[in-house]
């Protein structure tokens, strides 16, 4: 017969909130598992990239390294978004 398309209005946090957003899925992750991710991610990323630093110039000093660990870290946020945004984009 007739086939009654259903539509399923998801409440959603962001403002104005009467505004439908379509396929709109809430996240099912918890935000403290997410953070540790994140932060464990980062830290990998620039305990072992420390790590190659050192191995190949010992004389490092600790500015230096902490120079190394800040572009090491703005690399990869920017490659990080740069590959999440091309995703779904």
């Amino acid at each position: 017969m007739f086939e009654m398309e259903q539509t399923f209005v998801i409440n959603h946090p962001y403002y104005p909130q009467h505004v439908v957003i379509p396929n709109y899925v809430p996240n099912a992750t918890p935000l403290p598992i997410l953070l540790g991710s994140f932060g464990t991610t980062i830290a990998i990323v620039v305990y072992t990239s420390l790590t190659l630093a050192k191995k190949y110039n010992p004389r490092l000093r600790l500015g230096d390294q902490a120079i190394f660990c800040w572009f090491v870290l703005c690399w990869f946020f920017f490659r990080f978004l740069f590959y999440l945004l091309s995703f779904l984009l």
